[in-house]
């Protein structure tokens, strides 16, 4: 983890919505900027009654993630610990 992020600056408010990588507004993360932000797939299975609801939920969280990668996000780092820092790939420029 680098030294700008720490685990602990996360609680256990922090949540995906239907958009997979929004914060609350309250949120500390929400100085990361328009582009950088986090992904985590904690709850990503909530809610299935099945197995195949289950796999549904995680395919549909895949293609999200194929979504974001082709719009230009990378991560920054390794996911650790159910947390995924991104950034827009040309932010760096």
């Amino acid at each position: 983890m680098s030294a700008e992020h720490s685990y602990d600056d996360l609680d256990d408010a922090t949540e995906l919505d239907d958009d997979l990588f929004e914060t609350d507004e309250d949120d500390e993360l929400d100085e990361l900027g328009d582009d950088r932000d986090l992904i985590r797939a904690k709850w990503s299975m909530d809610g299935a009654r099945t197995l195949t609801e289950a796999a549904a939920k995680l395919e549909a969280l895949a293609q999200e993630l194929r979504d974001l990668e082709e719009s230009g996000w990378q991560l920054t780092e390794p996911v650790a610990d159910d947390v995924g820092f991104i950034q827009q790939a040309d932010a760096d420029d």
